[in-house]
């Protein structure tokens, strides 16, 4: 007789029946790690057409609940250990058949369910693959059958028959069994593997489905049957992990890089302690010990030279600034340029790993990945910031590769690396020098020393060829002016000045304005050429004159403040200051001054060693207009202070302009401006309520000089 037990039939119901869904918690005591699996199944079928089977029906509920301990645990790998399974299985339902034989007729029988004496699937996890399996353990029939005369198994022919009917009861074929056919959602070859999840410390997973069974079979038997399927996972206590910080110096917070002397020589240092643990309890030993431990810098920054302006551009180099130092701690580079290493012990638990600057503005990010001996790893977090994996060197929250320590110092709002919102001095309402942050951050060369700037402060930059200074300039106006030396500049600017101090930088070039002593000619003291007008930015001036021999000659004992105010003069100029007006003033011929004891005084063209303005014997001398170059706050440094005359109509010269006659005063020497005027009004000996003023208020527009300053276009 053809007979199929349940053991085969069962089978393919558990393997229907498989998911599963692991959980860790943090490990507590000594109670190991462990995985608990339940299956719950429900199964109605009937059956016909076999062995004069006149009907059959069977149901079945299946609860197994098993629990592993986990013996290993890695990235690789998770071992399990059957720690035990508790098994509920029900059976009810019954059939009925005539047997064409003299000696029976008529059997019934009843099913019932017998007690599993083993379990019945085993689990395998690949963490690696990220996959979990299932296969069958041996198991014995479950669903028994008794029938109506009392026997059970295969105690008589009515029991025999009983019995083999059960296997049409569980529709339990094998996969690849002819005529079997099997259909629900998911499709049942996925329930054989499964997806393994793992985050967040646990491994998870679950699914459900429902099934139907079509059987048919060449002797006529015929079966139908449903199950539903659920999986359910409840997870024990978690492994425990080897854990690896990150650990940063005390100053971290107020580091910033600094460079050498070159490119070649380190500036200063930072080093970071490297600690591997249990995990949450820095003062136990690792569960899994290290191998070997990769250091990292990531998206190193590679500024040419080292700050904006040094070394020269011809020779700057655009190498790494910041480097793994190979020559402390135990580790060995992996590369040339500094930026990965490995240690060269086992089972490192501390160790400090030290990296040098080679630049001002240099900037990185640390990574550090721990080997372990079972052939996992862990990446190491900053202390205290279990989810941040690399630190950034040095601290910088806001990306801008600028030290937050700088940022704070100056307490800015725009961190954007190429602003510039420079507010002082105000002067014209326009904010910034053309200097961007980053570059103020990194800092110049400027005669030999380092110095980084103020993002506040508007900076100006003078190649001072002859050693004349910078006057009154800075300490009047309020601008930051920086004087270089000529290895600190480049001639690679555009338009009229081609003098930058920013070769080394990528946010747009920096202008220096050119001092230079010389001879200007025509009795001038100080010049600006530039393509924008006297009055023009730094990026437009070609170069500035001062004749400071012609300041000695002329001024006497005034001749070093003179000297002082027109430098600031001519460097005002290169910022966008005008004079306080331009055309009225003039030149004329002889000039006829009476004395108060009515003796006459002439001026005569023909008796000047020089005249450098007009023809022989005309235009000789210079006369101060209202609203000239000479007029407004006497105090400003922007006014012309020295001349031959001034309009004055209750003087006592007179001359000829335009035809026409012109009455005046000498005008002589007033102490040179010091200061930048706020006001365009005339002050002292231009006090316009003053009769015998000499120029007056400045013309419309001109004077508050102050108010006027600006050094980028």
């Amino acid at each position: 007789m053809r007979r199929v037990t349940l053991v085969a039939s069962l089978s393919i119901l558990l393997l229907f029946l498989l998911w599963q869904r692991i959980e860790r918690r943090a490990a507590a005591g000594s109670n190991p790690t462990q995985v608990v699996m339940t299956t719950n199944a429900q199964w109605t079928g009937s059956w016909k057409g076999f062995q004069g089977l006149n009907h059959d029906q069977v149901s079945m509920n299946l609860t197994e609940t098993c629990t592993y301990d986990v013996t290993d645990w890695s990235d690789n790998n998770i071992s399990l250990d059957l720690d035990h399974c508790d098994t509920s299985f029900s059976a009810a339902g019954g059939g009925a058949t005539t047997y064409h034989a003299s000696y029976v007729k008529d059997i019934q029988w009843t099913y019932f369910a017998a007690k599993p004496s083993a379990h019945l699937t085993s689990l395998s996890l690949d963490p690696a693959a990220k996959k979990g399996s299932v296969t069958l353990s041996g198991v014995d029939s479950l669903v028994k059958a008794k029938d109506s005369d009392g026997h059970e198994g295969n105690g008589g022919v009515a029991a025999t028959i009983a019995e083999g009917a059960t296997m049409g009861s569980a529709l339990g074929m094998p996969l690849s069994t002819p005529g079997i056919k099997f259909s629900g959602s998911p499709p049942i070859q996925e329930l054989f593997s499964f997806p393994l999840n793992t985050s967040g410390g646990s491994v998870s997973g679950g699914n459900s489905g429902n099934y139907s069974v079509q059987f048919t079979q060449g002797d006529g038997a015929t079966g139908s049957g449903t199950a539903t399927i659920s999986y359910t996972v409840a997870g024990g206590l978690p492994r425990e992990e080897t854990e690896v910080e990150i650990v940063p110096p005390d100053d971290y917070e107020k580091w910033m890089p600094q460079a050498g002397a070159t490119e070649d020589l380190a500036g200063n240092f930072i080093e970071f302690e490297i600690v591997a643990h249990k995990k949450g309890d820095p003062d136990a030993p690792p569960p899994k010990s290290v191998s070997k431990y990769k250091i990292e810098l990531l998206n190193t920054s590679c500024e040419s030279g080292v700050d904006l302006n040094w070394p020269p551009k011809e020779v700057a180099k655009s190498d790494f600034d910041l480097r793994i130092d190979a020559s402390t701690g135990p580790i060995t580079l992996s590369d040339e340029q500094g930026q990965s290493a490995e240690t060269k012990e086992n089972n490192l638990e501390d160790f400090v790993i030290r990296v040098n600057s080679r630049d001002w503005g240099g900037y990185s990010g640390l990574r550090v990945t721990a080997q372990l001996k079972d052939g996992g790893s862990v990446v190491a977090h900053v202390r205290g910031q279990s989810g941040q994996r690399e630190l950034a060197i040095p601290k910088d929250d806001n990306g801008n590769h600028i030290a937050d320590a700088w940022e704070h110092e100056f307490n800015l709002q725009n961190d954007d690396a190429s602003a510039d919102e420079d507010t002082t001095p105000a002067g014209d309402g326009t904010n910034g020098d053309s200097i961007a942050l980053y570059d103020e951050y990194r800092g110049f060369h400027i005669r030999g020393k380092h110095e980084r700037l103020s993002p506040n402060i508007k900076d100006l930059f003078v190649w001072d060829s002859s050693n004349l200074g910078s006057g009154v300039y800075g300490d009047t106006s309020g601008v930051s002016v920086h004087l270089i030396s000529v290895s600190e500049r480049s001639t690679s600017g555009g338009g009229k000045n081609d003098n930058v101090v920013t070769p080394n930088g990528s946010h747009g070039s920096v202008y220096a304005l050119w001092l230079q002593q010389g001879n200007i000619g025509d009795g001038g003291v100080g010049e600006t050429l530039s393509d924008g007008g006297v009055t023009t930015t730094p990026a437009h001036v070609r170069v500035i004159t001062i004749d400071a021999n012609l300041i000695a000659a002329a001024y006497g004992s005034e001749a070093a403040s003179e000297l002082r105010s027109t430098i600031a003069h001519e460097l005002g100029h290169g910022t966008n200051l005008p004079h306080h007006g331009d055309g009225p003033d003039y030149q004329t011929g002889d000039v006829v001054c009476r004395k108060p004891d009515g003796t006459v005084r002439n001026f005569l063209c023909s008796a000047k060693s020089k005249n450098g303005v007009g023809a022989a014997n005309t235009d000789c001398f210079q006369v101060a207009a209202k609203g000239g170059m000479f007029s407004g706050n006497d105090k400003c440094l922007m006014r012309y202070d020295m001349t031959n005359f001034f309009e004055d109509p209750n003087g006592n010269c007179q001359w000829k302009h335009n035809g026409k006659t012109v009455t005046g005063s000498l005008y002589g020497q007033d102490p040179p401006g010091m200061t930048l005027c706020d006001d365009p009004r005339g002050t002292g000996v231009n006090d316009s309520t003053n009769p015998h003023n000499k120029a007056g208020d400045a013309s419309p527009g001109r004077g508050a000089c102050s108010r006027k300053l600006r050094l980028k276009d």
